[in-house]
């Protein structure tokens, strides 16, 4: 009987054998069954990665060749981006082309890092396998049988199990672990494109029609027609704004049947079929945040830095939650959730989307009121260094933005003038940031012994401000430009997003 090649994703043990993590071994087929949720089958191309037989090193010159195969919708293709910016920053370049869905094409399009963007389904087979690429990737969850048209050589994918327990960003980010990849991961990205509409107090929503394979992941149009309504009613401040596309039209079937609809000209913005994708990821910014389904626009929304509030039902969280800004509705049942198992297609109540439409706006606007209590203040301490205080903060200047940062800089008396001036410099330089600064000047030096006063008094300004978390800083480091990024994330830890 022929073996198969299989590789450890972690250290397991049957029988009298043992195995080690990333160890590559030839078992039977009736060996696989039991140790299969500890491995994975290896393709050629992986055995060859693993003997160093392919070069994957930075000296791969433009005549290489690297193919990256994208299945399933615009959610699926926002999630591999991440993994796309970082093959261009580590093959600055090679030859990198991308073959998808063709409905797809629109995420990426005009995005300067690719070479060329394939949509399969138009006869590009062939010309495909006579490019010869020297390694392609079969990204996860695939639904693209690639051998189909003849690309089978040198690929290189992960096991599709590891989607329960991984986001998919993660799991496509360890794909290319295989080449050598390492370091943080990119951001999602998506371009966007101005529309005619102007900056407004925007909440939006997508119902989120996600076709009838999906469609048990829809909250329901009758829903969100109440939700909206219940924001309009208790919200006289905000607008809505619709997004969607096709039959999304249909919640305002429902909105026409509510009294306080007819009362609030101006106060809904249908843009369902009006915009490409990239014009209604801009139409997104203007939004304070995104109330949607498990859908391929909370994705977009999540790229283009627009928080969202995603109603989940059967789908599987970890995999699919908007991957930045993300904050989960769910009912948290036992059977929660149901995504690659059986019951997926089998269940006919879906009790997981019965969540009231009043509790989902109670959700909402609790965090909303909550997270605007919790801002973050920077309190830096210096004292006549000027240059290491200039580097300081033209770190902070590069650094990702948190919004409503305050920053209270406490200068000890400093008998350089030009200390005070960089300092109101820099308070000019990012008013238009989000970025309070707020200076606070000692009339006399109080050096090492009584310092402590000092911070404590600029300590008692953050707080006074609003501020819930303090970040103490002295003047000699320089800012790492994904600090706040990784505050971001430590503080919805803290916080838990599960809400």
């Amino acid at each position: 009987m022929k073996k198969i090649r299989v590789k450890m994703l972690g250290d397991a043990s049957w029988g009298d054998k043992f195995y080690k993590k990333g160890e590559i071994i030839d078992i039977f087929p009736s060996e696989y069954a039991n140790i299969r949720q500890s491995c994975e089958i290896v393709t050629e191309a992986e055995l060859d990665l693993h003997k160093g037989k392919i070069d994957v090193s930075n000296k791969l010159t433009p005549a290489h060749r690297i193919l990256v195969v994208i299945s399933h919708g615009i959610g699926n293709t926002i999630n591999k981006t991440p993994m796309l910016q970082a093959l261009r920053e580590y093959y600055p370049n090679v030859r990198l082309d991308v073959l998808l869905d063709k409905r797809c094409v629109q995420v990426l399009e005009g995005w300067d890092i690719l070479d060329n963007i394939y949509a399969y389904g138009t006869g590009i087979g062939a010309e495909l396998r006579d490019l010869d690429y020297d390694i392609i990737i079969n990204t996860v969850p695939s639904g693209l049988n690639i051998n189909v048209i003849g690309l089978y050589k040198n690929t290189i994918t992960a096991a599709s199990k590891l989607l329960k327990d991984m986001h998919e960003v993660e799991v496509n980010m360890h794909i290319i672990k295989g080449l050598g990849i390492r370091g943080d991961i990119p951001n999602p990205y998506i371009q966007t494109k101005k529309t005619d509409l102007e900056p407004g107090n925007y909440i939006g929503i997508c119902a989120g029609y996600i076709g009838d394979k999906f469609k048990i992941k829809n909250w329901g149009y009758k829903r969100y027609a109440e939700l909206i309504t219940l924001i309009l009613e208790k919200q006289p401040d905000l607008k809505i704004m619709v997004f969607g596309t096709g039959k999304d039209n249909k919640i305002f079937n429902y909105l026409s049947a509510s009294k306080i609809v007819a009362n609030v000209a101006g106060r809904i913005i249908n843009t369902v079929d009006k915009y490409t994708l990239q014009e209604s990821a801009y139409n997104l910014t203007l939004c304070k945040f995104l109330i949607c389904n498990d859908t391929g626009l909370g994705h977009v929304a999540s790229a283009a830095g627009v928080k969202t509030y995603t109603i989940f039902g059967p789908s599987n969280v970890t995999k699919n939650h908007p991957y930045l800004k993300s904050h989960v509705i769910s009912r948290e049942l036992e059977c929660q959730p149901c995504q690659y198992t059986n019951k997926w297609t089998k269940c006919k109540k879906l009790e997981c989307l019965k969540i009231p439409p009043a509790e989902v706006y109670d959700i909402v606007f609790n965090n909303e009121t909550e997270e605007s209590k919790q801002q973050l203040g920077l309190l830096i301490n210096t004292y006549n260094r000027y240059e290491y205080l200039y580097v300081l903060l033209q770190s902070l200047l590069r650094a990702d933005s948190f919004k409503d940062l305050k920053v209270c800089i406490v200068d000890d008396h400093s008998t350089d003038p030009d200390i005070k001036k960089l300092i109101c410099k820099f308070k000019d330089q990012v008013e238009d940031r989000n970025i309070e600064v707020m200076p606070l000047f000692s009339s006399k030096h109080l050096g090492k012994k009584d310092y402590s006063k000092l911070l404590k008094i600029g300590a008692r300004h953050l707080i006074e401000a609003g501020c819930s978390y303090i970040l103490f800083s002295p003047d000699d480091i320089v800012i790492n430009p994904h600090l706040f990024k990784v505050i971001k994330r430590a503080i919805s830890i803290l916080k838990k997003d599960f809400l």
